[in-house]
């Protein structure tokens, strides 16, 4: 499955799945939208547990392009969800 998503800010994001699928998932995280035209930025398998979870620095209004799927021969979840967390960049004061 592929999502496009758009990053709100600068800083740091992570993708996990961990905890949010009963299934042993793989994901890879490619800039920009559309098919890939370059290797991925990030990408895991089994970062907890045989789950998995990437972090990668994003840049505001940049389209990533998110891949999330399992094993060859695995089959699917039909409930599956993952979450994104954003962390912003340290102020100029470090506060």
């Amino acid at each position: 499955v592929w999502f496009d998503w758009i990053a709100p800010s600068a800083g740091t994001v992570t993708v996990t799945l961990c905890d949010t699928v009963h299934v042993d998932p793989k994901i890879a995280v490619y800039a920009g939208s559309g098919c890939p035209s370059a290797p991925a930025i990030a990408c895991n398998d089994d970062a907890c547990g045989t789950k998995s979870e990437v972090t990668f620095p994003i840049v505001h209004g940049a389209h990533y392009s998110i891949q999330i799927g399992t094993r060859p021969g695995t089959p699917g979840a039909t409930d599956a969800s993952f979450r994104i967390r954003v962390t912003p960049p340290p102020t100029a004061c470090g506060y």
